[in-house]
């Protein structure tokens, strides 16, 4: 009888085990990554950073759907974005794999008073493996093109060749852990380095996880010292501090200039996020840049950010709310980001005036997630913010 009893023992352990192992690594697979956006400017909510040409020096994420902070398998995202000159679309549709297929970037001719787009494409090899991008920006009909990518014969992205747009170039290597995952970028000529929209891309450093642990850039990424001139700040080292694969906080440490001599700056981030992976909270303490004209400085501000959303069925957020601190008026970019977001409409605020007693400062974001991969319909269902 005992020898029975253990044997069913056994028996039911086995499947029991076997199961538990299978919860953990759907739950593993589930767990949201950190959206590229969040690395480097969490205030861009409408990823309009140049965000596919960032995606490929980040090859430890499972499709661009995460790079993107996107859950399920939607085919196309939409932002729209109002001008002077008319309203356009930020326009990304995706494979059924969730690699970028192209994208529409809306430009606003000052002079014809018009809209027209930059039109990029994606192609892949016959591994999935990206391989080639071209963007036709009108009226040049001769397209701009990337095709600097070298994988080994595991399939890992070893070499990538960034060219510019006067046709010269940056070569980076890619060196990887004995597990797979990447553990640094480099560029070949130690003091070159590939400007990705403001972002110029110098050292990267992940940990054996694939998470990104160290950026190295020639300019700071730091919206708050965006407007700052190039030749009064240094290169900027950043490090990041995850919580399972979430990024919580990010110090950066930047030398600037000042007339008395140079000074590093340490400017911490600090985020929290909900349920689906959005950040719902951030804490910015470090300098704030602020110049008048023949003055300028840096002062150390603390304050936060903070976020709300509605989503769909697929846990996508549809509308997102940014609320601002605050005296916010009183920090340039957080300024220039409200009244540009009002100036298009019938509200009388301007930079540098008083919101009423009471009045909250709000960023409202609309996008539109499509999924013709999918037969669900999509509709809002609720809105989320720090407190789920």
């Amino acid at each position: 009888m005992k020898i029975s009893h253990l044997f069913c023992s056994a028996a039911l352990v086995v499947p029991l085990c076997l199961a538990g192992c299978q919860s953990q690594v759907t739950e593993e697979k589930e767990k949201p990554f950190t959206p590229l956006y969040v690395y480097f400017n969490p205030l861009n909510l409408k990823l309009t950073m140049n965000m596919e040409a960032l995606m490929p020096f980040f090859v430890n994420y499972p499709n661009d759907w995460t790079k993107m902070g996107l859950k399920g398998n939607p085919s196309t995202l939409t932002y729209s974005f109002t001008d002077p000159f008319g309203t356009g679309n930020y326009v990304t549709k995706f494979s059924e794999s969730g690699k970028m297929k192209s994208k529409d970037t809306p430009q606003f001719s000052f002079y014809s008073r018009s809209v027209y787009y930059w039109h990029r494409v994606f192609e892949y090899d016959e591994a999935n493996r990206l391989n080639y991008m071209a963007e036709y920006r009108p009226p040049t009909r001769v397209p701009w093109e990337d095709k600097g990518f070298v994988y080994n014969e595991k399939g890992q992205l070893t070499e990538r060749f960034v060219e510019d747009h006067d046709n010269s170039g940056i070569r980076y290597n890619y060196s990887y852990w004995d597990n797979g995952s990447l553990k640094s970028i480099r560029p070949v000529k130690d003091n070159a380095v590939a400007q990705e929209n403001m972002y110029e891309i110098y050292k990267l450093d992940f940990d054996s996880h694939g998470l990104l642990e160290r950026m190295v850039c020639r300019s700071s990424v730091n919206p708050f010292l965006s407007r700052m001139s190039r030749y009064k700040k240094g290169t900027a080292v950043m490090s990041y501090t995850h919580s399972d694969r979430l990024c919580t906080k990010i110090v950066e440490k930047v030398p600037v200039n000042f007339d008395r001599g140079v000074d590093t700056l340490t400017n911490t981030f600090t985020l929290a996020y909900n349920a689906h992976g959005d950040v719902t909270s951030w804490v910015y303490s470090g300098g704030v840049y602020w110049d008048e004209g023949n003055r300028w400085g840096v002062e150390d501000r603390t304050f936060e950010v903070k976020y709300e959303y509605t989503y769909d069925q697929h846990d996508n957020w549809t509308s997102a709310k940014m609320i601002l601190p605050e005296g916010f008026e009183k920090i340039m970019d957080l300024a220039i980001l409200y009244h540009n977001s009002l100036m298009y409409t019938d509200h009388p605020y301007e930079i540098g005036e008083e919101l009423a007693a009471g009045e909250v400062a709000e960023i409202n974001l609309p996008r539109t997630v499509e999924y013709e991969f999918d037969a669900a319909n999509v509709a809002p269902k609720g809105t989320a913010g720090a407190e789920e």
